[in-house]
C-alpha cells in the first residue's frame, strides 16, 4: 500500500475503502461495517506506524468516535471507541463560526 486511500460510504452500514495501486488506480472497494451508518470519516496515522489508519464519526450514536486500524498491508481492524457527548453541537458551531 502506497498510502493514498479513498473513502465512501456504500448503503447505511458500511464504509467503502479503495486503495490506490501505486499507479494512479484504485482497487476494488474493500466493505468495512459501520453499524449505526457513518456520518464523517477521516484518514490520519493515529499510532505513529506510518500507515494510514480511519477515525469514524457515527450517525446515530451521538458523539461515538471508532478508530479503525490499519495493519500495513491496508487492512482495517475495528480499534477504540470514544464517546464525545457534545460532539455533533461542537462540529455544528464549528462548522457555522
Amino acid at each position: 500500500m502506497n498510502g493514498y486511500v479513498a473513502l465512501d460510504t456504500w448503503g447505511p452500514d458500511f464504509l467503502a475503502i479503495l486503495l490506490n495501486d501505486g499507479s494512479g488506480h484504485f482497487a476494488e472497494p474493500t466493505m468495512l461495517p459501520i453499524l449505526g451508518g457513518s456520518e464523517v470519516a477521516t484518514l490520519t496515522d493515529l499510532d505513529a506506524d506510518g500507515d494510514i489508519d480511519i477515525v469514524v464519526g457515527h450517525r446515530y450514536s451521538s458523539g461515538r468516535l471508532v478508530a479503525f486500524d490499519n495493519n500495513g498491508v491496508g487492512e482495517f481492524t475495528e480499534g477504540q471507541t470514544l464517546v464525545l457527548p457534545n460532539l455533533r453541537a461542537c462540529i455544528k458551531r464549528a462548522l457555522h463560526a
